[in-house]
């Protein structure tokens, strides 16, 4: 660990801040998905009790949810990330960011090492 210099310890640093920032990231949206899901049920349970009233006294009508098939599972945003675009998320881009800089630091010092006089 110490025969790490300062660039590198820069690129831990910002690798670890970036895992953090998606993981904060995911929370946050699978709990807005959450609580999209809870507000859509509750919708659905309120229509169909609206629903069962104005049947007593008008007959058989169709919901505002069953007209849009809002209270399906298709209109459901999903709580829990998936795995893979997950972790893809997570490492892709730093494993990107490694690569292309260690290429720039290569190319830097062959084009470095073609102006030396030998």
């Amino acid at each position: 660990m110490n025969q790490l210099n300062g660039w590198q310890r820069i690129g831990i640093v910002l690798s670890v801040l970036w895992c953090f920032g998606v993981i904060a990231k995911t929370a946050y949206e699978s709990n807005e998905a959450a609580s999209f899901n809870a507000y859509i049920a509750e919708c659905c349970e309120k229509e169909k009790i609206r629903l069962s009233q104005k049947e007593r006294n008008t007959g058989n009508l169709i919901t505002f949810c069953e007209a849009t098939n809002v209270c399906t599972q298709g209109t459901m945003r999903p709580t829990v990330p998936q795995l893979l675009p997950l972790l893809a998320l997570l490492f892709l881009p730093i494993a990107a960011c490694w690569l292309v800089v260690y290429i720039a630091r290569w190319v830097a010092k062959w084009v470095r090492e073609g102006f030396r006089v030998k």
